[in-house]
């Protein structure tokens, strides 16, 4: 009787061993990166950014490893110059970040070469435009994280009905300040005019519209009405010039030299045709070599996690660009005025995919209106583009 009474005990004691061992297994013990559990798995990321735009993204990265313990970013910064072939060289090698971010011209040059894979990020809360940067062969191949458009700025001080468009403020012979007349900040003005970059897939940059385009903006500045110079902000402060062209992301620089200053987008201005061009986009992408499926899952959460709209309106208050998810201009129950004329830009931005080598004839154009401006003749720095486009595109088509 004693055998047989041990022998259910230990039955018995089986049976409980192997239900806690059940258990033990069936919740997984710790998860990673929390006592107990594996390490958390580490996203390196590299970056070009600098100033405020670095230290809105040191903020972030700060920020998801404390929330995420399963995962930990360790960041490296490099400068613009050399930065592509240094991802080309690691690569090569077997080696490099699992995230790249960088401005738009950047992840293009990597993107050519053939170092990024499609991203992983979900960026349906993009703008289409924004989104549209970084598609190439109808895929995304980089997240938007910031970007930027131009705004008038306005002194309700001084103008006490808001503008009604460009011509009406030259009609009635106001005075617009800039601090620079680049073609990213006249963009929706030269494409409410008919400026083009293409027709029919053939280089058009020596177009009638463009020279027309160029011809008015230099009439403006000659006759005063287009005021360029690196005095305009302080101008503006002053109330001397009421009207003030500037980026979405001066916003809170341009608000602390006057509390009576309000904004409105050219899209407005100029009669909803004044498309943005998002050419200073910022993107967040990931590596080709380095994107396998055990890594997946944490790239994308720390992708995500960056082009949240909480994420981006902490960036935006560090002054460093724009948010490119909609989210954040259209989630408040009260949108401000800013936010509305921004939403409004960036909703109707001109539609540019990244494939398109539309990008590679507009950086000429941005060159040859840099030229311009310094005194070249116009129609001469537009033949010498269209002629330069034309080689590019025989490169491209061979």
């Amino acid at each position: 009787m004693k055998t047989q009474y041990r022998k259910k005990i230990n039955v018995c004691l089986l049976c409980i061993v192997l239900a806690v061992t059940v258990l033990t297994g069936c919740s997984g013990g710790p998860s990673p990166g929390e006592p107990g559990g594996d390490a958390p798995v580490t996203v390196t990321v590299w970056y070009s950014l600098q100033g405020q735009q670095e230290q809105a993204l040191l903020k972030q990265f700060a920020r998801i490893n404390n929330e995420f313990p399963e995962v930990r970013v360790k960041s490296e910064k490099f400068s613009e110059s050399g930065f592509v072939q240094r991802v080309y060289n690691y690569q090569a090698g077997g080696e490099g970040p699992e995230i790249i971010i960088a401005r738009r011209q950047i992840l293009f040059s990597i993107y050519e070469k053939g170092m990024i894979s499609p991203v992983l990020a979900d960026t349906e809360s993009l703008y289409p435009s924004a989104k549209a940067v970084f598609i190439f062969n109808k895929q995304a191949f980089a997240a938007s994280w910031l970007t930027d458009v131009p705004l008038l700025y306005y002194r309700t001080d001084r103008i006490k009905t808001a503008p009604a468009s460009i011509t009406d403020i030259i009609e009635k012979k106001g005075i617009i300040a800039a601090s620079t007349a680049s073609l990213d900040l006249l963009s929706p003005w030269w494409i409410a005019e008919g400026g083009m970059l293409s027709a029919n897939g053939v280089p058009a940059l020596d177009s009638a519209a463009n020279l027309t385009f160029f011809n008015k903006i230099n009439g403006l500045k000659k006759e005063g009405r287009l005021v360029v110079d690196n005095t305009a902000w302080d101008k503006f402060k002053e109330g001397e010039i009421p009207y003030l062209l500037a980026l979405g992301s001066d916003m809170e620089k341009i608000s602390a030299l006057s509390k009576n200053t309000d904004c409105i987008a050219l899209y407005t201005l100029l009669g909803d045709k004044g498309q943005p061009l998002l050419s200073n986009t910022i993107g967040i992408a990931n590596s080709l070599i380095k994107t396998v499926p055990e890594m997946e899952s944490a790239i994308r959460l720390v992708e995500e996690e960056l082009i949240t709209s909480t994420s981006e309106q902490e960036a935006f208050s560090a002054v460093a660009g724009l948010p490119a998810a909609s989210d954040y201009y259209t989630a408040a129950a009260q949108p401000s005025r800013f936010q509305a004329e921004v939403g409004v830009s960036l909703q109707n931005a001109f539609y540019l995919e990244g494939s398109r080598y539309d990008w590679k004839y507009y950086q000429l154009l941005a060159d040859a209106w840099t030229n311009i401006n310094s005194g070249a003749n116009t129609a001469n720095e537009l033949r010498r583009v269209q002629e330069a486009a034309v080689k590019v595109n025989d490169q491209i088509q061979k």
